[in-house]
């Protein structure tokens, strides 16, 4: 989930642990801790919002890089997830992330 724009639950956000400082992306890091705990998480198609998003290719190209390790944390720490019959149906999106994080 993008911090763009976004609503949660308080005390969801307090379950879990709230964001993660270290984090280079907090807010797909605290996604997964609220899918891996079983939270709904849901993508509004009809949301607008109005975002700054960077004006160069040097901008572009530092805002993927950081995107890409925060991704790589977040995959990191949730590794786990694969011995947790449990988190199977989060098995995708871990896949569909590695291939994010190889393909930039």
């Amino acid at each position: 989930m993008s911090g763009a724009i976004c609503a949660f639950r308080k005390s969801a956000m307090v379950d879990v642990g709230l964001f993660d400082p270290e984090m280079a992306t907090e807010d797909i890091a605290l996604t997964w801790k609220l899918q891996r705990r079983f939270y709904d998480v849901r993508y509004e198609p009809r949301a607008v919002v109005a975002m700054q998003v960077p004006e160069t290719l040097k901008g572009l190209y530092h805002q993927r890089r950081r995107w890409a390790t925060g991704l790589a944390q977040v995959l990191r720490r949730n590794a786990v997830m694969f011995t947790d019959w449990r988190s199977r149906r989060l098995w995708p999106a871990f896949i569909e992330a590695v291939l994010s994080v190889l393909w930039a």
